[in-house]
């Protein structure tokens, strides 16, 4: 069974026992070499979908729901019962793979995770997702969310909901400085460069910002996702080159495979990006910076205090991944809902049940 993976071949066969990947070998980065024989992906047919049986009227389609960095499944646990007090029946798959310290390993390893996974639900249960599903996503997991659904050749995603997701990236001292104990302390990352936690880190955040560059698009990039999230707008011609994941899912670099990426991404039947809006840069110190990354806005090449909103984006202008042609079809749906910080999402009902579950 081959499955296509943003140009990665993965040669796999499932079986009850688990997941067994015979080979990779990727366009992105030949230096990057994707081992999955060691992750269990294998749907468990007690686990989820047992919890919410279907069939009412009033339920939706199946909805799968992907986490953030340092967080588990746990953190849609509110969400599933809001969707079950609205919709009875609704099927509800909180996606049990990169959890807590594992939520930052490379994004093109939790992509290539959550492809697979997704794959398995098909496969699994045909009769359950035959009219498809939707994904509901936080933070980092809507970004891979997103991502995912320009790579799957046979996708069935009819709904994507991206809650907080970084989609151009993040850059600034306050989201590094939060990052830096994740950096620091919780990941398994053996090849930690020694300015980590050295004189470089207590020197101060703002001059971590000024050159974290280089140690992101170096020695970090193929060891943890927030090396893959940092999009440096000073160093722009750095980032197009060092960074393996963001250029190439925005279409910022040129591929052959832009234009499958835009067919499947505009399969879709609506897109929704939702995102807290402030006065201040950030959506909270453990979120998004700038918060308007949530709905494709980001700091103009050149500068750090700048925001262009996603229609002056390249990315937007090219249609490079279908973002523009979704908004000519007329689903695509972009919101910024005043004073929402990133974990109000999933924690707030009231937020939730007004702006997401429509």
């Amino acid at each position: 069974l081959c499955r296509p993976w943003h140009g990665v071949a993965l040669s796999a066969v499932l079986a009850l026992g688990g997941l067994a990947v015979l080979g990779a070998q990727s366009k992105w980065s030949s230096a990057l070499a994707v081992d999955l024989a060691s992750k269990e992906f294998l749907v468990s047919k007690e686990l989820p979908l047992r919890a919410h049986g279907g069939g009412n009227s009033s339920s939706l389609l199946p909805v799968v729901m992907f986490h953030g960095a340092a967080e588990t499944p746990d953190e849609f646990a509110l969400a599933r019962r809001w969707i079950e007090e609205e919709h009875p029946g609704t099927r509800t798959v909180p996606v049990d793979i990169y959890s807590g310290a594992n939520s930052f390993q490379p994004l093109q390893e939790q992509l290539a995770g959550l492809t697979a996974y997704l794959g398995q639900l098909d496969d699994f249960y045909p009769d359950e997702f035959r009219d498809g599903y939707n994904l509901l996503c936080h933070s980092q997991g809507a970004l891979v969310c997103r991502v995912a659904v320009q790579v799957m050749d046979n996708h069935r995603v009819r709904s994507l909901v991206s809650l907080a997701g970084p989609q151009m990236g993040v850059y600034g001292t306050t989201w590094l400085k939060s990052a830096q104990p994740f950096l620091q302390n919780q990941l398994p990352m053996p090849t930690l460069p020694s300015f980590i936690p050295g004189p470089l880190v207590s020197a101060g955040a703002t001059v971590l910002s000024s050159r974290f560059y280089s140690f992101a698009y170096g020695s970090l990039q193929h060891a943890t996702s927030l090396a893959n999230l940092w999009h440096d707008p000073l160093h722009q011609e750095e980032y197009l080159k060092g960074n393996v994941f963001l250029p190439r899912a925005n279409g910022e670099v040129e591929s052959s495979d832009t234009e499958r990426h835009r067919r499947n991404f505009i399969r879709l039947g609506r897109a929704v990006f939702l995102v807290g809006s402030f006065e201040r840069s950030f959506d909270s110190k453990l979120g998004l910076q700038p918060w308007q990354t949530g709905v494709f806005g980001f700091y103009r090449e050149g500068s750090d205090s700048e925001i262009l909103p996603m229609e002056k984006q390249k990315l937007f202008v090219e249609d490079t991944f279908g973002l523009r042609s979704l908004k000519e079809a007329g689903k695509l749906h972009l919101e910024t809902v005043k004073g929402v910080v990133h974990e109000d999402w999933l924690s707030s009902e009231r937020i939730f049940k007004k702006h997401v579950l429509p």
